[in-house]
């Protein structure tokens, strides 16, 4: 099962992901992740990071529910690995 749920900004995305990931028992991987440095989110990872840091993600199992969306700086994004 791999899901990814998009939307505005506070619109529960990654309180639907996490719900979903406990329900189901399946990893949940918040895409907010990928952007910043560290807790202070004064700095953005650059992209090449982002990028890699994501497909380490898609990679890591065969089941799993995203919050968030990747498409702006990665353009391939979530479909580049759902088959």
């Amino acid at each position: 099962m791999k899901i990814q749920i998009i939307g505005g900004s506070g619109t529960g995305k990654s309180t639907l992901a996490r719900f979903i990931s406990e329900k189901e028992n399946i990893k949940w991987i918040d895409t907010n992740n990928y952007l910043w440095t560290d807790d202070s989110f004064k700095e953005n990872n650059p992209v090449e990071k982002r990028v890699e840091m994501h497909r380490k993600d898609m990679e890591s199992g065969t089941s799993y529910v995203v919050s968030g969306s990747v498409f702006s700086w990665c353009s391939e994004g979530f479909i580049a690995v759902m088959f």
